[in-house]
């Protein structure tokens, strides 16, 4: 158990349609990333899509890259939720589909450190929505 750090939910904003979502670790804060959940709901435009993620530090370089081994087709709803330990692909494949992205064990970052996602195929009309981060929190 480490000492000192808060438990948190970050809600990120909802981007407009057809963008991506990035946050950014806060001024005098360290975030260890415990988990991140996020609804993507795509346009009835024919293409399949592909969420992935990746953590950058303060300079831009890109640190940790994640995604699942599953495509969302035209029309769908599905909920990424990304974590340690989380197998790569779909848990839930009937109704609203719930599609796990593995996290490497230990995720820390510093101050200005940001998460962002990126889909490819992404059309206009495609919404990211619920964002949510779940981190623990030191004051530095």
């Amino acid at each position: 158990m480490r000492i000192g750090g808060q438990l948190q939910s970050v809600a990120v904003g909802n981007p407009s349609a057809g963008a991506n979502f990035s946050t950014t670790v806060p001024a005098g804060v360290v975030w260890r990333l415990v988990s991140l959940t996020v609804q993507m709901v795509t346009s009835a435009v024919v293409a399949n899509r592909g969420m992935r993620l990746a953590v950058q530090d303060a300079g831009g370089n890109v640190l940790i890259r994640t995604a699942p081994n599953f495509l969302v087709p035209a029309s769908s709803t599905v909920i990424y939720t990304a974590g340690a330990g989380m197998p790569a692909g779909n848990l839930h494949p009937t109704g609203t589909q719930i599609v796990a992205m593995p996290l490497p064990q230990e995720v820390y970052m510093l101050p200005n450190y940001l998460i962002a996602s990126s889909v490819n195929a992404q059309d206009v009309g495609d919404q990211l929505s619920a964002i949510v981060l779940a981190v623990e929190a030191w004051v530095v």
